[in-house]
């Protein structure tokens, strides 16, 4: 079938078919509606270099051109072209949809049964192949179905059976899915890609407090919840980054590389200023403490309560305590404190146990700035 179509399309017959007189070009061209301005030279430019991208593989650059080719002259050698595109593309609807748009008044013989062929072809495909439309998120992603590359999403029919599609993209991370088509069928698939990201964690010596931090040369915001600690993190896109501690005057930069789904740790410490790491853990560890005894004290209370409660019974007394009330809210402040404390300061102040640490790099190192 390919060969029969090469001998109909050669680019020599074509050349001689467009150079036919602008009369009859001009009756062709009336039977298709939508042709405003027509220009047979700009079309037949546009058809030559479509069969030749077509011929060296290209089909979705040659599809873009003989349909450029087609809005500026609407001859049936463009429309025969435009068909064979789309049926190497799978795109067997389309293909007989241009096939039989083309009228077969004063079609020479030749076109005749290039035309009659294609839509066999198309037709006998339709009855043994499913409709597969993907929508790709992003638009630029790539798709891979059974080992065959469609870009700017996919329109076409595959054989009857069960697919394997991976849409790819840079900074995305890459997805498989399997669709069943059935004889016929049309399956519309959207697939959107996750963005590849890791996470940053930046701990500064001294803590967050009255420190600026900037990423990749914009502000990265702080909570004021978060500066009671030494540690911030943050989401970022796969790559190279850049992260600045600044406090005062004195500058800390750092380079580094974020992994899909891997944390990397940097340490601001020589910026100085405010509590020590080890302060912070030491009062995180103090509050802990703290509040376990006030939880403890006020569990005592209640024990006694509840003791006291059962004495009265056992000896046929009235009870007159109280101890549940102060024993409840100690318990309560207890676990309030001690709760706080780790959350806020020593949860916070620990580096991650999976996180790769990164030294200032040669060269970027901190320095002192003058403003």
């Amino acid at each position: 079938m390919n060969r029969v179509w090469s001998q109909r399309l050669s680019a020599s017959w074509y050349v001689r078919l467009l150079g036919m007189s602008l009369v009859g070009f001009a009756l062709t061209c009336a039977a298709l509606p939508g042709f405003a301005e027509p220009d047979p030279a700009k079309a037949n430019t546009l058809f030559k270099a479509a069969k030749v991208k077509l011929e060296a593989g290209d089909a979705h650059g040659a599809l873009s051109l003989v349909s450029r080719a087609a809005d500026y002259f609407g001859h049936p050698a463009i429309f025969l072209l435009k068909a064979k595109t789309l049926l190497s593309l799978g795109r067997y609807q389309k293909a007989l949809e241009a096939l039989e748009s083309i009228s077969t008044r004063k079609l020479p013989a030749p076109f005749k049964k290039t035309r009659a062929e294609g839509i066999k072809e198309a037709k006998a495909a339709m009855a043994t192949h499913g409709h597969l439309v993907l929508t790709l998120q992003p638009p630029a992603a790539v798709a891979v179905i059974d080992g065959k590359r469609y870009a700017l999403g996919v329109d076409t029919w595959l054989p009857a059976g069960a697919h394997e599609i991976k849409v790819e993209a840079q900074g995305f991370v890459t997805e498989t899915k399997r669709v069943q088509l059935g004889v016929g069928d049309r399956a519309d698939v959207t697939i959107a890609l996750k963005p590849a990201a890791g996470t940053l964690r930046v701990q500064v010596t001294g803590g967050l407090k009255g420190v600026e931090l900037e990423l990749d040369g914009k502000p990265w915001p702080v909570g004021e919840g978060k500066r009671a600690g030494d540690i911030v993190s943050k989401r970022l896109g796969v790559g190279e980054h850049e992260v600045s501690c600044r406090r005062g005057s004195l500058l800390e930069s750092h380079k580094v590389r974020v992994a899909l789904n891997k944390t990397v740790a940097v340490g601001c410490t020589q910026i100085g200023g405010g509590p020590s790491r080890v302060a912070v853990l030491s009062v995180g560890w103090g509050g802990v403490a703290a509040g376990l005894a006030l939880a403890g004290y006020g569990a005592w209370g209640l024990q006694g309560y509840f003791a006291d409660l059962d004495y009265a019974e056992k000896n046929g007394l009235i009870a007159d305590t109280n101890k549940h009330y102060g024993g409840a809210l100690y318990l309560a402040s207890g676990l309030a404190i001690g709760v706080s404390s780790y959350l806020l300061l020593v949860r916070d102040s620990k580096p991650d146990a999976g996180a790769t640490a990164l030294a200032p790099v040669a060269d970027a190192p901190w320095h002192a700035s003058a403003r």
